[in-house]
């Protein structure tokens, strides 16, 4: 388990994944029932280097009007509130959500008029994996007024107590995706991730499979509908299909068994490797692959890595099941690199790995820059030593007035503030948000003038330390939000 995930279940210490009522310890001091918990209005904020300082508030609510962090008992409230802005989740949806093994009811923000709810916004807690590293972050959703309360300032009051919140759970980012960017860039938002999916004709897939040696009626593993004793199989398919990339979450059993529980999607297959009489006691080594879909849509597709080509079979399942459906088209959620991409491009799909899609955009927000640049030190290190750069050797960047500095050696990474050096990069804070997460083009940014390099050794340098990733997070976890 990384650090940032056993501190965040820790943090919780009665929490049970199939509990709403999370158990204390003896002596804890508990908030009493239907008690409202007021939302911090300021707190003293101190970077590495910088005397601290204080946060300026806004203006007072009008009278009658609070902002407070929320409790079980709001719980009824908030999903009639929900309900009428967003027509959802349903009943069960809403409740079901609950079962978050990370959930706590002061996760939500709110903004009540005398003791009605009239604004609304649920941060969640997760541990995002970015290459060798983990880290907590803060994901906000389910932001939202009701219409006789808008042009008021709640929603922007809202955003702004989020600062208080992921300081609170030591989030190093938060993380959305919303329609409205123009809304959160204001907050020093960042847009940041693609959406990564590939659609085609499911005929047209099957021919190509068939194309490539795949013959329909035979396969060398199993198919078949899962079973729940196989989870700790699928749940070690998922840490290797992940391995080493950039944007997915951490998944704890308890957290699958809750994405199981919230049947967000229709149907999870499994492949075994040899005939179908899996057991209890065989080895979980067998269970070589899994499929989870939606209707006509993979939400998620993995195989095991001595067994390649065991995604193809299980894409062949998915296009026979979509078929059997009625239905003409199937859509392949994957991260941007994946292999099977290919097969539908030569289908005459359509691939699609843009920031948009139908007006939805991933962004960032990064809690202390300082200190996420300084967490990045050992994946840069490593980074450095794969691509042999030269060392020693020094990198600047110059972020709308703010100056850091790495220092990049044979044994180590380090950063630094209030110094640049002679070889730096200029950009705007959102350029360096995209830019450490590894969203941003380095070249074409160069190109287009939304980055300056003083020398041409900083942008060699950049290149080898900030390359674009494919970031890419499964949907089945937004789907469960």
């Amino acid at each position: 388990m990384c650090p940032a995930l056993e501190a965040l279940v820790a943090a919780r210490p009665g929490s049970r994944p199939h509990k709403r009522i999370q158990g204390r310890k003896s002596g804890q001091k508990v908030a009493r029932r239907g008690a409202e918990r007021p939302a911090l209005q300021a707190a003293t904020v101190a970077g590495p280097g910088r005397e601290p300082k204080r946060r300026v508030s806004w203006q007072p609510f009008p009278t009658g009007v609070r902002l407070v962090t929320g409790c079980a008992g709001d719980h009824p409230s908030v999903h009639h509130l929900l309900t009428a802005i967003f027509q959802g989740p349903t009943r069960d949806a809403f409740y079901g959500a609950l079962d978050d093994p990370f959930y706590e009811p002061r996760d939500r923000l709110l903004i009540k008029r005398n003791d009605q709810i009239v604004s609304h916004l649920l941060v969640s807690k997760r541990v995002m994996h970015f290459g060798s590293l983990c880290f907590p972050v803060d994901c906000l959703s389910w932001l939202g007024t009701l219409p006789e309360f808008r042009e008021q300032g709640l929603a922007t009051r809202l955003v702004r107590a989020t600062e208080e919140t992921l300081a609170r759970d030591g989030a190093v980012m938060g993380v959305l995706k919303t329609r409205i960017p123009h809304f959160f860039r204001r907050f020093g938002w960042a847009m940041c991730g693609r959406h990564s999916q590939a659609q085609a004709g499911s005929r047209d897939l099957l021919a190509q499979l068939s194309a490539r040696g795949l013959v329909p009626g035979e396969s060398s593993v199993a198919i078949r509908p899962w079973r729940q004793v196989e989870l700790p199989a699928v749940m070690r398919l998922y840490r290797e299909r992940t391995a080493g990339r950039a944007g997915h979450f951490e998944r704890t059993e308890a957290y699958w068994r809750w994405l199981v529980s919230r049947k967000s999607f229709e149907r999870i297959y499994v492949a075994i490797d040899g005939p179908d009489n899996f057991e209890l006691q065989d080895d979980p080594a067998r269970l070589v692959g899994y499929l989870i879909t939606s209707e006509d849509r993979v939400l998620e597709l993995a195989a095991a890595g001595t067994h390649p080509h065991v995604a193809r079979e299980l894409l062949a399942r998915a296009c026979s099941e979509a078929i059997e459906r009625d239905s003409h088209t199937v859509t392949l959620h994957a991260p941007p690199d994946d292999p099977l991409f290919e097969i539908f491009e030569i289908a005459g799909g359509t691939l699609q790995c843009s920031e948009s899609n139908q007006g939805e955009v991933f962004m960032v927000r990064l809690t202390n820059p300082a200190a996420m640049l300084r967490l990045l030190c050992p994946e840069l290190h490593r980074r450095a030593d794969v691509a042999g750069l030269a060392r020693p050797c020094e990198l600047g960047m110059l972020v709308d007035g703010e100056k850091y500095r790495l220092a990049i050696s044979r044994r180590s990474v380090k950063a630094g503030r209030h110094k640049i050096g002679r070889s730096y990069l200029a950009m705007t804070s959102a350029n360096f948000t995209r830019l450490l997460l590894g969203h941003l083009d380095l070249d074409e940014a160069i190109s287009a003038g939304r980055v300056r390099a003083s020398t041409q050794l900083a942008a060699e340098t950049a290149r080898v330390l900030f390359p674009r990733l494919p970031l890419w997070r499964p949907p089945l976890d937004e789907l469960s939000t």
